[in-house]
């Protein structure tokens, strides 16, 4: 049996779970929202964060927050370069791994977003060792998700040791991104969103995929596609409505029509959080109200 378990990322934002007493600020409280927080992206403990963010979101001061992060990064689990928003969180992936080389190269767009600096090589050459631990097929799917990012040295990781770590790709034996996987890579991403605000469990197939390329070639972001899951998601969870939480209603042929009613605000109005309360509490794998 499996000794680990999913937590929903928007259990941090439900309206009962923020009316529970809060423990005092304490590192063990933070480890767990540092793993699986709403701030947590696509790459396991890769994330561009600030600690003002992360302890406003825990309703902490920073002098409280600040020793309690101090603690984490003493047992080397967690560093952070506060002044480029950057955290990495070293283990993460041990429990949050990725769930095929695909996935891994779906991170291309997402490393992008992470500010350059020492701590964000110090995590790539980490993930790269992982995933060349795990299989061939992994650690080629990172060298064509990232291995542009990592031809030339990175400035040197932080650290005690002082010690550079050098990021050099195979350049003999690397061979450029193929185009048509961008596309590909890309569309993953929006079903990964909808899992993740959703708590649902769609799996990249073909058909998953389908509207999700057209919306693509039409030009639309993941940032849209995330502004109108949300939008959805807190109007929909709970209710009759909740079995249409699925890639081809979402980013389907209304997906523009959709993202103007979640840009204009009108699509919250009208979603209880009794719904959204009653779809936290639906068995797995469990779509409708």
């Amino acid at each position: 049996m499996s000794r680990y378990r999913r937590i929903s990322v928007p259990m941090w934002g439900d309206a009962r779970f923020r009316k529970l007493s809060a423990p005092a600020p304490n590192a063990r409280y933070l480890w767990i929202y540092l793993l699986t927080g709403p701030h947590t992206g696509p790459i396991p403990g890769l994330s561009t964060t600030g600690e003002a963010a992360l302890a406003e979101a825990l309703d902490w001061s920073l002098a409280k927050f600040r020793p309690s992060f101090a603690e984490i990064a003493a047992q080397g689990m967690a560093e952070a370069d506060w002044r480029a928003r950057v955290l990495f969180v070293h283990k993460a992936i041990n429990h949050n791994a990725p769930e095929s080389p695909n996935v891994v190269r779906a991170w291309r767009s997402y490393m992008a977003e992470i500010p350059e600096c020492a701590l964000k090589a110090k995590a790539q050459a980490m993930l790269k060792g992982w995933l060349e631990a795990k299989g061939k097929a992994w650690g080629e799917a990172f060298e064509e998700a990232l291995g542009e990012a990592l031809g030339e040295a990175l400035p040197q990781p932080l650290g005690e040791s002082g010690t550079g770590v050098k990021l050099n790709r195979k350049e003999a034996e690397q061979e450029p991104p193929k185009p048509p996987d961008g596309l590909l890579d890309q569309a993953i991403l929006w079903i990964e969103e909808l899992n993740r605000i959703a708590g649902l469990n769609f799996r990249p197939t073909p058909e998953e995929l389908k509207p999700v390329e057209a919306r693509l070639k039409d030009g639309f972001t993941l940032e849209q596609a995330r502004q109108v899951i949300t939008d959805k998601f807190a109007a929909w969870a709970g209710t009759e409505q909740a079995q249409y939480l699925r890639p081809s209603t979402l980013f389907g042929a209304k997906f523009q029509s959709y993202l103007v009613a979640a840009v204009n605000g009108s699509g919250k109005s009208h979603a209880p959080s009794r719904h959204v309360d009653a779809w936290r509490e639906r068995e797995p794998g469990e779509v409708t109200a």
